[in-house]
């Protein structure tokens, strides 16, 4: 819910392989941001790296917009804090998936390929969303991802609709702006939501299921014992 908490979003084909979608200029943003109606706008931005030679994919926030749009699930560090470790120098937050692989923590510090050269990134927090939960990510600020990648293209964007204002009202402007920019597809946050929850209700049920499975046959074996 934390990842799916936006009132809008345009998605790319591809979530989550970001590599094969085509962004967007800022200019995107700006427009939406500058639509009645809309409160904020975060956008999500892409590049690759290596960290000991595996490849990793590097996502690029706004510390500013993001929690105030929808945010990452903080498992590890300072949930009050973690944003601004992100805007004050390199660091980065690294995604459950990264964490567990190379046993990463809060404090550690990692080298970073760039075309700009080997540069070090303070982990500031294990965290994650709904839409890398399976891809060995790291978040970093797009001001640190222009600098060390020179990356600026936008792959993603969510939208918080003021309060009092409608979805009737906001939706045929998001629209407008929308078809201009037919490599993304505007989205409804409670369509989204809607759809994403039977799937993740039906894989839980499955891990229940097999849960059951394996525990049922040493159970009766115990009690034999």
């Amino acid at each position: 819910r934390k990842s799916l908490g936006s009132d809008y979003l345009l998605v790319p084909p591809a979530v989550g392989v970001w590599d094969t979608n085509i962004g967007a200029s800022r200019g995107l943003a700006d427009r939406l941001r500058a639509l009645p109606g809309v409160e904020a706008v975060s956008t999500m931005r892409f590049a690759q790296t290596e960290i000991n030679g595996d490849t990793v994919s590097v996502l690029g926030i706004d510390p500013v917009d993001l929690p105030r749009v929808a945010g990452l699930d903080v498992t590890r560090g300072n949930p009050e804090t973690v944003y601004d470790e992100l805007a004050a120098g390199r660091a980065l937050i690294a995604n459950w998936i990264l964490a567990g692989q190379m046993g990463l923590k809060p404090g550690d510090t990692v080298r970073l390929a760039t075309p700009m050269g080997a540069k070090e990134y303070r982990v500031a927090a294990i965290a994650g969303d709904f839409y890398n939960a399976k891809i060995a990510t790291i978040y970093i600020s797009q001001a640190n991802l222009r600098a060390d990648f020179d990356k600026t293209e936008d792959v993603f964007l969510q939208i918080k609709r003021l309060p009092g204002v409608s979805a009737a009202e906001l939706e045929p402007r998001l629209r407008a702006v929308a078809e201009r920019y037919p490599q993304f597809k505007l989205v409804s946050g409670e369509e989204l939501l809607g759809q994403m929850e039977p799937q993740m209700q039906g894989m839980a049920s499955s891990m229940y299921i097999a849960l059951a499975v394996l525990a049922v046959p040493s159970l009766i074996a115990l009690l034999n014992t």
